[in-house]
């Protein structure tokens, strides 16, 4: 037996640059299939953007590849919706600046 789909996906980018890598666009398919997997699609947060350096000028251009990669592989456009890019350092480090989030979130019934 599954047991659920994780609820964030991280899509990480190369430095100064918003092109989706071979391994981006695995986890990007890797989301896309659990959200359309879902019995009740959730809702799809993209978190992108931080306060350090180049990665601001590249939040936009990063957001709009993880969406278009997302509603490409199936995923209904307005599932979909944008918030800031927690800050991570602890965890992440400094490529953590360099990633996008894909957040599940149940939708209330």
């Amino acid at each position: 037996m599954q047991g659920p789909p994780p609820s964030t996906f991280l899509v990480f980018f190369h430095a100064k640059s918003a092109a989706l890598s071979p391994e981006a666009n695995a986890a990007l398919d890797t989301a896309a299939a659990a959200i359309k997997n879902t019995a009740h699609p959730p809702s799809v947060v993209i978190a992108a953007g931080v306060d350090k350096g180049d990665n601001l000028a590249l939040s936009e251009p990063r957001y709009q590849a993880v969406r278009t990669g997302l509603v490409s592989r199936g995923v209904r456009e307005q599932l979909i919706a944008r918030a800031p890019l927690p800050t991570t350092e602890a965890k992440t480090g400094r490529t953590g600046f360099q990633r996008v989030e894909i957040i599940l979130a149940p939708k209330a019934q």
